[in-house]
């Protein structure tokens, strides 16, 4: 009979405690659902803390600052050695910048403020920015963040694949969770933008996962805990679909799968740069992931790309080496080409 080389068994005894010591034991705040008169604040901390905030408006001083108390969440799916914290602020003005910062007994720090700006009177006439992202990772450059923050949106909603667990276990899901937050830029997106998250197939299962995926229940469970969204799904149809409004504007938000994909004339792989304007607009480190050709995948929908023959602001071979590159994964691919056609005609024309 073989035993294991006990230095191996060591290796394998210690990879779970270590795993869990990387789980930090604070996260948040998360800014989430923020309406005309409300809002409601996320928070992970150790087991019976008491945490509480306190908020008042930009301009304001702090004296002038209400305050409440964080709610542990009873039943948390995830079982872990903190506690999800939850509470919404009510009575807010609308349209109007706040400040808060999170106690955790009795303990303040800097990392544990937020701000947001509340929603305008709903069907108010409104004009706001909106960032969308997906696909975050851990162990890669987070830079993308500090740009989104740069463009000052109002609301940033993630379209899923806000980890790579692919489990349906929601305690690993959100050890996978807590981890990412803990990434400094993307903290810092969660306290200043109001977010709101939906799932895709990794959030829930593994990849390509989709409504028959054994145990999804228990992720739905997890997930509903995990992100400060508003009340999802239906007496009659649990699941991760809400809905909201911002001013004028109504969101229905849900996990879709993208049927096509049209590009019209687009700056796919244009390295290197010469230009000025060019160098100092795509700086060295980002240049890299300015280029679209670089996440091509097997993943990609089905995939028509248009060009002008006579495009000289677009060079075509953008097009042609797109297409190159999603043909070598697998993926469905027409390039069409109309000569003597230029780049603004094209988009304007196919927009």
């Amino acid at each position: 009979t073989k035993i294991m080389n006990p230095k191996l068994l060591i290796a394998f005894l210690l990879l779970p405690f270590s795993f869990a010591q990387a789980i930090p034991k604070i996260a948040g705040p998360i800014t989430g659902d923020v309406r005309a008169n409300q809002a409601t604040i996320w928070m992970y901390a150790p087991a019976k803390s008491k945490c509480t905030f306190s908020y008042h408006a930009e301009g304001l001083s702090k004296k002038d600052s209400k305050t409440g108390k964080l709610t542990a969440l009873s039943n948390q799916a995830a079982k872990v050695p903190g506690q999800i914290f939850k509470s919404t602020m009510n009575g807010l003005s609308p349209d109007t910048r706040y400040q808060y910062e999170v106690s955790i007994d009795g303990k303040t720090d800097p990392k544990w403020k937020g701000s947001f700006k509340t929603a305008p009177v709903e069907g108010t006439p409104t004009a706001f920015r909106l960032a969308i992202t997906s696909c975050m990772k851990i162990g890669k450059p987070q830079r993308s963040w500090n740009i989104l923050l740069e463009e000052q949106p109002d609301l940033h909603l993630t379209v899923g694949d806000t980890h790579y667990a692919d489990t349906t276990n929601p305690t690993v899901q959100l050890e996978h969770h807590l981890t990412y937050r803990r990434e400094k830029e993307f903290a810092k997106v969660l306290q200043q933008v109001p977010t709101y998250a939906i799932w895709d197939d990794h959030d829930f299962g593994p990849n390509n996962s989709d409504g028959t995926a054994k145990g999804k229940e228990f992720s739905l469970a997890g997930w509903k805990q995990a992100w400060p969204n508003p009340t999802s799904g239906t007496s009659d149809t649990p699941g991760a679909f809400f809905k909201f409004s911002r001013g004028d504007v109504d969101f229905f938000v849900k996990k879709g799968e993208i049927a096509g994909l049209i590009g019209l004339s687009g700056p796919y792989d244009f390295l290197p740069i010469n230009e000025g304007y060019l160098l100092d607009l795509f700086p060295e480190e980002t240049r890299e992931a300015s280029q679209a050709i670089n996440f091509a995948s097997a993943d990609a929908p089905p995939t028509l790309l248009i060009h002008g023959g006579d495009d000289d602001i677009v060079e075509e071979g953008n097009s042609e080496r797109l297409a190159a590159r999603l043909r070598s994964f697998g993926v469905a691919v027409s390039l069409k080409r109309y000569d003597g056609v230029g780049h603004g005609r094209v988009v304007v024309a196919l927009a």
